[in-house]
């Protein structure tokens, strides 16, 4: 034994060997926690002696981590469920699932560059789209960041990988023609408010929500009160969850036009007339969008219904989500102040205007064309 927390080892064949025992960090009890490790060379365990006692002086050091990456995955998760919405921690479960399949039996700490990188590589033969490949990459940042912050590693690997390059997303929106043809069909819908509601730009999660309770119709300026959201978790059929709307923007007051105000009194006297012919088999829980006994509507019961209506009256298919973005279009194109568009939609006012930045084309030209006649004395 050396003056130094060598210990000098002689094999049965003769070979030496050197093993390293010295103090880690404390484990959060603060109980003593030793570092061994055994090398061929001398001079190999003097240099990771030297380096683990200077991590340890810094606080850099990072023990050998006894978790799966798996394991940690689902830690994480548990950790985050208090500080997001159920559907926004199943979207993250759902994102990381690549990951996990691919590694999620190795330790932790071993994970290396090369098995994100491989990740990548392999969705991308899958033909995962650049979004899809980009939300798990993203997950992968920010779950491993919480465990370098909690000292579980030294560096967070996901950030060596590039993003990749992605297109503008883009969506598909109804002229206000299609529109028009829709509130037709949907006139004499049992669920008649509910798609006012969704065609005058409120989420599918917000019309599910809400309940008569947040309506009001007989003040000289009728509004619904969004308060809640009713959201459809994992695949489709899955669970329902009901909580906060997606952001504090999106708890608002939204103004009722004529039309939305005379389909959801329709709606209003449906139920009343389901609830008397059910008698004591209805179930009346409040919501405005319900089944025929009272029942609130599932989320993907109610995109499947949009998806019938639009294909029996012959409509262009678009998806549910697209009536929000058609009405933002329709009132832009009708002049609405974007920062009022995006008060009535829940909108970060910066958010629409990128979103819908080509619809300002026209206004951008103008306003070129009008500094060019200030500039030139015109």
């Amino acid at each position: 034994m050396t003056a130094e927390p060598i210990l000098h080892i002689t094999l049965q064949n003769g070979r030496r060997r050197y093993r390293v025992k010295t103090d880690g960090t404390p484990d959060p009890s603060g109980r003593r926690r030793q570092v061994v490790a055994t090398f061929d060379r001398l001079a190999d365990a003097r240099a990771f002696l030297a380096k683990t006692r200077a991590q340890v002086t810094t606080g850099a050091y990072v023990s050998k981590s006894e978790q799966t990456f798996g394991e940690f995955v689902d830690s994480w998760l548990r950790s985050r469920r208090h500080a997001v919405r159920p559907k926004t921690v199943e979207g993250y479960r759902v994102g990381l699932q690549p990951a996990v399949r691919a590694f999620g039996a190795k330790r932790l700490d071993l994970v290396a560059k090369r098995d994100v990188a491989a990740l990548v590589e392999e969705m991308v033969a899958n033909g995962r789209a650049p979004r899809t490949i980009n939300l798990t990459l993203g997950l992968l940042r920010q779950s491993l960041d919480s465990a370098v912050r909690e000292g579980s590693l030294q560096r967070n690997v996901a950030r060596l990988v590039d993003r990749m390059p992605e297109r503008q997303q883009e969506f598909e929106v109804w002229t206000a023609e299609e529109a028009r043809a829709f509130l037709d069909a949907t006139a004499t819908h049992r669920l008649a408010g509910p798609w006012a509601l969704t065609m005058s730009g409120l989420r599918r999660g917000e019309v599910l929500g809400l309940r008569w309770s947040d309506v009001d119709l007989d003040s000289p300026r009728p509004v619904v009160i969004v308060r809640r959201s009713r959201v459809s978790l994992g695949r489709a059929g899955g669970t329902v969850a009901e909580g906060d709307p997606k952001s504090t923007r999106s708890r608002r007051r939204v103004p009722l036009a004529p039309f939305a105000v005379r389909a959801i009194r329709y709606t209003r006297d449906v139920q009343a007339a389901e609830r008397a012919a059910a008698g004591g088999f209805y179930r009346d829980f409040g919501y405005l969008a319900t089944n025929e006994i009272g029942e609130p509507m599932h989320p993907d019961t109610y995109s499947a219904e949009f998806q019938r209506i639009i294909a029996g009256a012959g409509l262009r298919r678009i998806r549910l989500h697209d009536c929000r973005h058609s009405a933002i279009s329709l009132l832009l194109a009708a002049g609405i102040p974007v920062v009022a568009v995006a008060g009535v939609m829940g909108h970060d006012p910066v958010v629409t205007q990128r979103i819908y930045a080509h619809m300002f084309e026209d206004d951008a030209h103008d306003a070129m064309a009008a500094l060019d006649a200030v500039l030139r004395g015109l």
